[in-house]
């Protein structure tokens, strides 16, 4: 179970760890090794779930180092899950409208006996 208490201390990680990345692109100024930390700003937005933020950071790092197969491979899995997401959702509610009017016909008032 989590707690208030290890909600903020992965807030204040995950802070942290922004800031570094931040200073590290500040600093680096190879675009090979700067594809790398874009990369991994990129993850951490992905593990958030921030899928927008992820694929930008994953686009800027191909930008500077196009073979980059951690990247191609995590914006596949956004996209995927996106679009999946999106499908199961339209299946969804074709079910329900389906089983709504399957029922709505069988509980319809003026139903011959």
């Amino acid at each position: 179970m989590t707690t208030v208490t290890d909600v903020s201390s992965i807030r204040r990680k995950l802070c942290r760890s922004f800031t570094e990345y931040y200073e590290a692109m500040r600093l680096e100024i190879d675009p090979y090794d700067r594809s790398y930390i874009l990369y991994n700003i990129g993850f951490i937005h992905t593990s958030n779930g921030e899928h927008t933020k992820a694929l930008e950071y994953y686009f800027r790092a191909l930008e500077r180092n196009p073979f980059l197969p951690q990247a191609f491979n995590n914006m596949t899995v956004i996209y995927h899950y996106v679009v999946l997401f999106h499908y199961y959702i339209y299946i969804y509610i074709y079910i329900f409208l389906c089983l709504d009017f399957e029922i709505a016909k069988y509980n319809h008032p003026h139903k011959e006996c």
